[in-house]
């Protein structure tokens, strides 16, 4: 593959049909689709809806276009469109801040010239051939980078910006003029997202796709068309709402006025997470049954790997793997009837012991279950991997280690434990930046009630309980993001550390 690439590359470099003028090369093509792309942009800032304007009180909106916004420029910033009540035309009307006009009429004006520039480069590719245009796409490349980077800057201020702004509300028979903060009253479209995606998009590939990267995506068309669904997927359901929800962290939400048109209050939440003691007290709780799960998920299934390792009966091995696994399989929902089949005030415990009394409603015996039940259903399949470590470990080294005399707690730690590191260190690092949310929600709704809530008190069920059940949207999406930001500091740092001490680490 590298020297047809490698080939590629020389042929394209070279005098030879490849540059000969009034053909379309590699250099052509490119040019010709980056003067599309920037030709696509612009009619959609013209066109396409830039900027919207809510009524969430009464559930009506409108869109302007880009032509719309620029003609207000002319017309004191006067924004208006109209809804039907009843038969009859009631107009919404509001002022677009100057700078608002200018802003949009500076980007359609980037995006023209970036257009007759590309344009300009078609020509000199047609006419000059490779050579010649490939430094008027590196050059065109960059622009259209910066430019998208730009056009997601400017979504980023339409939804921040505080700027004061008119609008006109119906008091009686009469309207009346009401200030306003820009973001309270208008709405930037989603597109500004979008265009400022194509656009990076088209400048990497306008300067970094050259003629030996062209033969290898011809190769791999296929495979990229069959990613673009997927693709598209994930952009709108997983980073698009990401994106709201970091918007919602610092904003006081309400559902008449939505995501965009709630007031900004900075890091008010934030604060709130770490002054409240409600809202330490289930930090707290989470760190401890977090990490104690985290124990419960690496020390069972490592102990139980060796021991499965050593085993040279092959049937009571495998019938010993097969029933271990089983419960990885039940839902916790099983688990819990399981569970309250045995520990239930009229249970089989009570009924071998002849206690009397429920251990699920005893506080002190909430968070041991909850750690022994989550131990007990993944212990067998927490085993797989370490399985799979040990059986690339050569067996010569436990042959060599028996000749010399060492026992079997001596080839553990001098021989299994140094070559499953690796693999120990990995899953570590990986369940520590999820120390956070891996306290259990979903079990802990299930075996939490009136008695031990205090103690199934997470963040994960703290979200379902208050912040949904209470409408605090805002503070809950601060305290998700509060969860990711750490997982993720803790992910680098943890990796940081390994790499340092043992000089084992994920990249």
């Amino acid at each position: 593959m590298k020297q047809t690439v490698a080939v590629a590359e020389a042929e394209a470099m070279q005098p030879g049909p490849s540059l000969r003028k009034g053909r379309l090369t590699t250099q052509t093509v490119k040019s010709i689709l980056a003067a599309a792309i920037s030709l696509v942009c612009i009619v959609c800032l013209l066109a396409g809806g830039v900027i919207g304007r809510e009524l969430a009180d009464i559930g009506q909106s409108g869109t302007f276009s880009g032509v719309a916004v620029l003609g207000a420029l002319f017309n004191g910033g006067e924004l208006s469109f109209s809804y039907s009540v009843d038969g009859e035309s009631v107009p919404v009307t509001a002022y677009l801040p100057t700078g608002m006009n200018v802003l949009l009429a500076l980007a359609v004006a980037a995006f023209l010239l970036l257009f007759l520039y590309q344009a300009a480069t078609v020509a000199v590719a047609w006419k000059k051939g490779d050579e010649a245009a490939a430094r008027f796409n590196r050059a065109g490349g960059i622009a259209a980078f910066v430019l998208g980077l730009a056009a997601v800057a400017v979504y980023v201020l339409l939804i921040t910006v505080s700027a004061p702004t008119t609008y006109l509300r119906l008091v009686g028979l009469d309207y009346e003029p009401v200030q306003a903060k820009f973001y309270e009253v208008f709405t930037p479209a989603v597109q500004w997202l979008i265009i400022g995606v194509v656009a990076i998009v088209a400048g990497l590939i306008q300067r970094k796709i050259d003629a030996g990267q062209v033969v290898l995506l011809k190769r791999y068309i296929p495979s990229y068309l069959f990613m673009i669904v997927p693709l598209v997927l994930i952009a709108v359901f997983n980073l698009y709402p990401i994106v709201l929800q970091t918007i919602l962290s610092f904003k006081d939400y309400s559902l008449g006025t939505g995501v965009f048109n709630s007031t900004w209050v900075g890091l008010q939440n934030f604060k709130e997470i770490f002054t409240t003691p409600e809202m330490l007290r289930v930090i707290g709780n989470t760190l401890y049954i977090s990490l104690l799960r985290l124990v419960g998920s690496t020390v069972p299934p490592l102990l139980l790997s060796i021991f499965l390792y050593d085993m040279r009966m092959m049937r009571t091995r495998k019938a010993v793997q097969t029933i271990v696994y089983i419960p990885h399989f039940f839902s916790w929902v099983i688990i819990y009837a399981i569970t309250y089949a045995f520990l239930n005030e009229e249970g089989i415990l009570n009924m071998w012991t002849g206690a009397t009394g429920s251990a699920l409603t005893d506080p002190d015996w909430f968070v041991p279950i909850v750690i022994i039940t989550a131990i007990w259903k993944e212990l067998g399949w927490g085993t797989i991997l370490y399985l799979a470590a040990l059986s690339s470990v050569p067996p010569e080294l436990y042959e060599a280690a028996k000749l010399d005399g060492a026992g079997p707690w001596q080839r553990v730690i001098r021989i299994t434990l140094p070559n499953i590191m690796p693999i120990v260190m990995y899953l570590l690092i990986m369940n520590l930046g999820q120390v956070l949310k891996n306290a259990g929600g979903e079990q802990l709704l299930l075996f939490a009630n009136s008695v031990t809530r205090p103690q199934a008190l997470v963040i994960d069920t703290w979200l379902y309980w208050d912040s949904l059940g209470e409408l605090k949207y805002s503070l809950g999406a601060a305290m998700s993001f509060f969860q990711a930001g750490i997982g993720l500091l803790l992910v680098f740092g943890c990796n940081y550390l390994s790499r340092k001490t043992t000089g084992i680490g994920m990249w």
